[in-house]
């Protein structure tokens, strides 16, 4: 009681809020309990025996009760009840635990408050105790360097759990700010259900409800009311007790601060000692090598090789690259790792504290900024990484290989062996003094292997562990990288452009174009010329032989456009040759330019300006030789006009562009650079600013101009592609490429100039990359016309020579067109490959772009992330309540994108790429490429549909009311949808086969979802239900076996020869070279016609591909070989008989009369 008056008089303040409560939470419960007098008096409520609150043992009696009579139970409805009765009892419990948790915090927040005071007495002194000077009480000078390391760690182990504490006290810190807004909220809440929980409580009971029910539900409120009743008063007593934890909370961060100064201090000491004792212990081995090598050279002939190998065991820890050195070193550089791993940490932690505080301002962006540039390269660590592996893997190698040698060493044996090995006479004494020097030697081989095996654990354990806090250095590096790219573009690193911007604008211009720089700039190359005049004058060279072929350059681009143009003469080396002419004409301006900016970096560091203006000129060459080039390739007869077949007038309007477009931007270009790589952030807020907002609108303009759908360029590439994604799409990729650098160019005059710095850098290369992939896939493109077209004539020659050899006509007309197809003429052939060519090409483009943009926009991936704090809305998985974000969306549709792209592009690589080269028909490599879209198509809108929350689990009553529905509104469309799989899996018809249907006979084209194509012999194309395919009769010509029958009839006169006729149809079948010998050829006498005697020739086709031929060969030779047999084909007869006339009718046969009747 003292101590709290002593307390109390030493903050008096105190006395008046402890009054305040104490009022307070009177007049708070003299108001309850006469509220419930009240109620109680108003409403008359019967209460049960269990008004008395039940206690954990009679509430888990009364559960097992209840779940054994229900396992006893037979009747549904009772054990329904019984269900319902232990669900209450079972949340009663969870009530009465609560209730015993808030009690326990009550008595605990009480107990504070008492014992607070000799608490904060107990932590001063705790505080005193701590000396302000530390030193060591060990007596260290005799202890071996394992001792002094395990001293170290400990002391290193302390120090850790100091700062543990320490980091505890801080998240307290935090966490009492934070719980001071909760107790307000929950103790309202604590109301609210008490005011709720007495409504109910007085409440009349449902009349037809069972009393043992009531009962439990009454129970329940009792117990629920009873547990939020004891959070009001934990809430309370928290509030009383919050003062009284500050004071104990702050002296506990002063005795953990103290503690961990301490601590600090203890480690750095034993720091010393350590490295002292290393430094002994590496020169008690120098000793030891020495002396051992003394001893090698003194020693006896037969006994130096063992000397020698103790001596070099023994300088194995010596020296700057010994073992000892190398393990000091790798002691000190984790000690610096650990050092740098630690205070990037709490730098980390700081910096998110600070923005969650004071949000995203610009002074935070500036920061962020400067904190970017002090990050450590994390590739230099990630190739220490790969190092170390193969540096403990040999030092792992050098442990095994001498602890064998140690476990292998047998002193008696050796020393038996090695005087057996003294050839020359000795006697006793010299014997026993060589045997005394061997012992001797084996003794320190074995002291210098258990050396040396001891320091390779002790390497290996420093390896290890510097392996995992330089991992753990590169973790919190990315995350702090990953952490500033996510911010760092959101945030102003400027103001907005003003006056202010151009009065320093003036500044930043008079810098530029001061002469001095110029002068000092000229004067450096000038020294550079005298210094190394040899390299400058090769340089002359190239440039002036660059200069001197340029118009031979020009010549040779023209003449090889003319061997282009020839059938015969079109070679793919005439297009590679014309590429790497087009770069030697690009080459003299941006290769002065780069050489310029390159040689003066590596020769001179001391002026700022001189390195900004040499990393200008490298920069503005590399941007002036990829525009020169693409000048260039669109000059005429270059590789645009005469090579890709681009329009001439297409070309012209390009090239003049990029002329006006190159004048503009190059000197921005450069101007730009200069001042990125000064240290004046006042130059590069004001001029360079103004001068990258200039150079983004040119290129806007430029791009406004040139890839206008409509546009000269632009219109005759979009006409080629009509109807293609790049027509119908033309609007959105025009405004999006016009409008990306306008909007650049705002952020700059807003002030996120390092966003838009950073921006125009990645579109810049993503420009860069489109015009290579462009230019890559068009000289893919036209390397395979090439190889395809000479490939196309190949086969047409080898065609039409084999024909010659088979006494064929070359060419056949549209009526001697074979049943399976017409006979593609090369033309077409080459069209076919072509658009393969082209698929594949697109395939490649799409793959190379999405790698590309990847590696460009990777930087810019974790701004991003912002997006994932925008809540769209929210969604239950899995019982847990997940926010789906904007980020969700934006990947849900770029998956969709993608699923797109994928079953379009993916599907042409893998048929040419893989199903092409398997042993597989065509119909059995479209079912699987169908197969494998319908694939890509499910699993990615699965994947979509995931991403923004919906699962099978959200759809599945849905899909099964659709089906349903489905089942009737559109029950042809789903029988043909299944039938199309069906045919896939079963193929009864393929891509490919000869069918009939209908009686419609036609070639499978194409199986779709919903129906088939069958293009008949008049090319035209039937679009067949799938369900037709399989519920009717159909007629498939090349299902399992293409040998076709061929019946030709043939009536001939009667009284002709049957037997002669018969042997020729025979001899006329068998001579026609496409007729099959197995199955024979079979000549039957039918019957007799009315007007003929009918005979049937049947014979059989390897395949339908030249059956029209084949017949029209077959009724041309039996009409040749009938005439030249005199067999006459019979044509229909008619004899008349009259009989209604009963006289005679005279007929007149004079020859006159037949001649006028004739």
């Amino acid at each position: 009681m003292n101590i709290f008056l002593k307390y109390i008089a030493a903050k008096p303040h105190r006395l008046y809020i402890y009054i305040f409560v104490i009022f307070f939470l009177c007049l708070s419960f003299s108001n309850l309990i006469f509220a419930q007098q009240t109620e109680q008096k108003e409403n008359q409520v019967i209460t049960g025996p269990m008004d008395q609150l039940p206690t954990l043992e009679e509430l888990d009696t009364k559960i097992k009760q209840l779940k054994d009579a229900q396992e006893k139970q037979q009747d549904p409805e009772q054990i329904k009840q019984l269900n319902v009765l232990i669900g209450i009892y079972e949340q009663a419990r969870v009530q009465l635990n609560n209730t015993n948790k808030n009690q326990t915090l009550i008595d605990e927040f009480r107990n504070l408050r008492i014992s607070a005071p000799e608490r904060l007495i107990t932590i001063k002194e705790q505080i005193q105790g701590i000396p302000s000077e530390v030193k060591t009480q060990e007596p260290y000078e005799d202890w071996s360097l394992t001792q002094v390391e395990q001293q170290y760690t400990q002391m290193q182990v302390a120090l850790e759990k100091a700062k543990k504490d320490m980091s505890e006290r801080e998240n307290d810190a935090k966490r009492r700010t934070e719980r001071r807004t909760e107790i307000s909220k929950e103790t309202a809440q604590a109301n609210e259900q008490l005011q709720e929980i007495k409504r109910q409580l007085n409440a009349k009971p449902e009349e037809q409800a069972a009393p043992e029910l009531l009962q439990a539900r009454r129970t329940l409120l009792l117990l629920t009311e009873k547990a939020w009743q004891k959070k009001f008063e934990s809430n309370t007593e928290e509030i009383l007790s919050y003062d009284v934890r500050g004071d104990l909370l702050a002296a506990r961060r002063d005795l953990a601060a103290r503690q961990v100064a301490y601590y600090e201090a203890l480690v750095k000491q034993w720091q010393g000692i350590l490295d002292q004792k290393r430094k002994q212990e590496a020169d008690r081995a120098a000793e030891q090598a020495r002396q051992a090598r003394r001893i090698a050279a003194q020693a006896h002939p037969a006994i130096r090789e063992l000397a020698d190998e103790n001596a070099q065991l023994a300088e194995l820890r010596t020296g700057p690259k010994g073992l000892v050195a190398r393990i000091a070193q790798q002691a000190q550089y984790l000690k610096q790792i650990q050092n740098q791993a630690k205070n990037l940490e709490d730098d980390f932690n700081s910096i998110k504290n600070k923005i969650d505080a004071a949000g995203l301002t610009n002074v935070v962006g500036v920061i962020l900024l400067n904190k970017r540039n002090e990050l450590p390269d994390i590739r230099i660590h990630k190739r220490a990484f790969k190092e170390r592996q193969s540096e403990t893997a040999s030092a792992r190698y050098e442990w095994l290989k001498y602890g064998e040698q140690l476990a292998k060493l047998d002193m008696e044996k050796t020393a038996k062996e090695l005087l057996l090995k003294i050839e020359e006479p000795i006697d006793s004494f010299q014997r026993q003094d060589i045997e005394d020097e061997i012992r001797k030697l084996l003794n320190n081989k074995r002291q210098f292997l258990e050396a040396l095996i001891g320091d390779y654990d002790d390497y290996l354990v420093n390896l290890a562990e510097l392996d995992f806090n330089e991992r753990k250095l590169v973790a919190v590096a990315a995350d702090y990288y990953d952490y500033i790219d996510e911010n760092i573009l959101w945030i102003k690193s400027s103001t907005p452009v003003s006056l202010t911007t151009l009065n320093q604008s003036k500044e930043a211009l008079f810098w530029l174009l001061n002469p001095q720089n110029w002068r000092l700039l000229i004067r450096q190359y000038g020294r550079d010329i005298k210094t190394k005049p040899s390299l400058y004058m090769l340089f002359v060279l190239i440039f002036g032989f660059l200069l001197t072929y340029r118009r031979r350059l020009r010549k040779q681009i023209s003449d090889i456009s003319t061997l282009v143009q020839g059938r015969y003469s079109d070679k793919i080396s005439h297009t590679i040759k014309t590429f790497l002419l087009s770069l030697l004409l690009a080459a003299p301006v941006p290769l002065l330019l780069f050489f310029l900016g390159w040689h003066l970096a590596l020769t001179f560091q001391e002026s700022e300006f001189v390195i900004a203006a040499a990393a200008g000129l490298r920069v503005t060459g590399v941007v002036y030789v990829v525009l020169e080039l693409l000048r260039i390739i669109f000059l005429p007869k270059g590789l645009a006009d005469a090579h890709f077949g681009m329009p001439k007038p297409s070309c012209k309007y390009f090239r003049k562009s990029l002329i006006w477009f190159m004048m503009c931007v190059l000197p921005l270009v450069f101007v730009v650079e200069v001042f990125a790589q000064q240290s004046e952030i006042a130059f590069i807020e004001s001029l360079s600013r103004l001068v990258l907002i200039a150079a983004l609108i040119i290129l806007s303009v430029f791009l406004a101009l040139v890839i206008r759908p409509s546009g000269p360029f632009m219109n005759n590439i979009i006409l080629a592609r009509r109807g293609g994604w790049l027509d119908r799409l033309r609007i959105f990729w025009y405004f999006l490429s016009v409008g990306s650098p306008l909007a650049l160019a705002l952020l700059a005059v807003m002030g996120y100039q390092y966003a838009a710095r950073h921006l125009t850098g990645c579109l810049e290369a993503s420009m860069f990359l489109i015009l290579a992939v462009l230019l890559i896939t068009a000289m893919l493109g036209r390397i395979l016309h090439v190889i395809q077209a000479r490939l196309i004539y190949r086969k047409s020659i080898l065609s039409l020579a084999a024909r010659q050899e088979q006494g064929k006509p070359n060419s056949t007309s549209n009526d001697n067109l074979t049943a399976a197809e017409a006979s593609s003429s090369p033309e077409e052939e080459l069209q076919r490959l072509d658009l393969q060519a082209k698929r594949l090409i697109n395939t490649f483009a799409v793959f190379i772009s999405i790698i590309g943009f990847w590696y460009i926009w990777s930087d810019v991936f974790p701004a991003l992330g912002i997006l994932k704090r925008i809540a769209l809305w929210e969604t239950t998985i899995s019982d847990q309540i997940i926010s789906i974000t904007l980020a969700n969306l934006i990947l849900a549709l770029l998956i969709i994108l993608i699923t797109f792209v994928a079953a379009r592009n993916i599907l042409g690589l893998l048929e040419m790429a893989v199903l092409e080269r398997l042993p597989l028909d065509q119909g059995a490599r479209f079912a699987i490429i169908t197969l494998t879209r319908y694939v890509i198509v499910v699993v990615g809108i699965v994947m979509a549909f995931g991403q923004i929350g919906i699962g099978w689990s959200k759809v599945q009553w849905l899909v099964a009311a659709l089906s349903v529905g489905l089942g009737f509104g559109l029950q042809e469309i789903f029988a043909n949808f299944v039938s199309g799989l069906l045919i896939l899996f079963d193929q009864p018809i393929r891509v490919g086969d000869i069918v009939t249907v209908d009686n419609v006979t036609g070639k499978v084209t194409k199986i779709s979802i919903r129906a088939t194509t069958v293009r008949d012999w008049d090319r035209k194309e039937y679009l067949v239900p799938n369900k037709d395919f399989i519920t009717g009769r159909l007629l498939n010509w090349t299902l399992s076996d293409k040998v076709n029958r061929i019946v030709i009839k043939v009536g001939i006169a009667y009284g002709s020869n049957v037997e002669l006729a018969l042997k020729t149809l025979l001899r006329v079948a068998k001579e026609n070279s496409l007729i099959l010998d197995d199955p024979e050829p079979l000549v039957t006498f039918e019957g007799f016609g009315e007007s003929s005697l009918d005979l049937t020739l049947r014979c059989f086709l390897p395949n339908l591909d030249d059956r029209l031929t084949t017949i029209s060969e077959l009724h041309t030779a039996i009409d040749r070989e009938f005439r030249r047999a005199g067999i006459e084909i019979a044509f229909p007869q008619r004899d008349i008989h009259v009989r209604s006339v009963k006289f005679p009718i005279p007929i007149d046969t004079k020859l006159e009369d037949v001649k006028e009747i004739s």
